[in-house]
């Protein structure tokens, strides 16, 4: 299984498996802050998608926030949906140890 490391203060820093990940785009990164941070809860879709497109309309926040979503679950690699967690139209961060 693979391992998630994750340092927030200072400067953002994410390895897998000691690998250190590179985020494809400052929106992904940011989405990824936020669910780490707020693991305790699950957000819906809508909220994820204005909190970080408030300037889009819904269609667009909405495909917006689907791809980085699949750029993230791509990024963490094959344990991605094991850490992304997605029902019932919200989305939040699980911690496995």
């Amino acid at each position: 299984m693979a391992r998630l490391e994750i340092r927030l203060l200072g400067q953002l820093e994410v390895r897998r498996d000691g690998q250190l990940l590179d985020f494809p785009t400052q929106k992904v990164k940011e989405l990824f802050v936020y669910l780490v941070i707020h693991r305790d809860h699950a957000y819906p879709r809508i909220v994820l998608a204005y909190l970080l497109w408030p300037e889009a309309d819904e269609e667009h926040a909405r495909a917006n926030l689907r791809k980085a979503l699949s750029l993230l679950r791509k990024l963490l690699g094959s344990n991605g949906t094991r850490w992304l967690i997605s029902s019932g139209g919200a989305v939040r961060f699980r911690v496995i140890h």
